[in-house]
C-alpha cells in the first residue's frame, strides 16, 4: 500500500492558458498605500464615533429596553456589515490607487483597441 502526497501548492500567479505566459507581480507604492490606509482608517474612527453616538442617544430617548435592545441590534447588523465593506475597500483602494502600472502593458485597453483594429 503507497501513501501519495497531495500535489504541492504553487505561490506563483497563475499562468494565462491561452499564451502560458504568467502575469508580472503587481508593484505596491508604499506613500500611497500609507495615505490610503491612513484615510481609511480615519473613516473607520469616525464612523465609530457616530455609531457610539447612536447607541447613546437612543438608550437616552428610549423608555423601553426591549424596544432600545432591538434597535440597538439592527444598528450593530449595519455597523458590522459597513466594517467589513471598510476592509473590503481598503483593500480595493489600495490596489487602484497605490499599485504601479507601467505604460503600454498588455492592461492597456487603447492597445487591445488599436491591435484588434488591423
Amino acid at each position: 500500500m503507497s501513501t501519495s502526497s497531495p500535489p504541492a501548492v504553487s505561490d506563483d500567479p497563475p499562468a494565462d492558458i491561452e499564451t502560458g505566459l504568467r502575469e508580472p507581480e503587481k508593484e505596491v507604492d508604499a506613500r500611497k498605500a500609507m495615505i490610503v490606509n491612513r484615510v481609511m482608517e480615519a473613516y473607520f474612527l469616525i464612523y465609530v464615533v457616530f455609531f457610539t453616538g447612536m447607541v447613546v442617544y437612543l438608550a437616552k430617548v428610549s423608555k423601553n429596553w426591549w424596544r432600545m435592545g432591538l434597535s440597538f441590534l439592527a444598528l450593530l447588523s449595519i455597523m458590522i456589515i459597513t466594517f467589513w465593506m471598510i476592509s473590503q475597500t481598503r483593500k480595493l483602494l489600495v490596489n487602484f490607487f497605490a499599485t504601479k502600472r507601467s505604460i503600454g502593458t498588455d492592461s492597456d485597453v487603447s492597445t487591445k483597441l488599436l491591435a484588434s483594429e488591423k
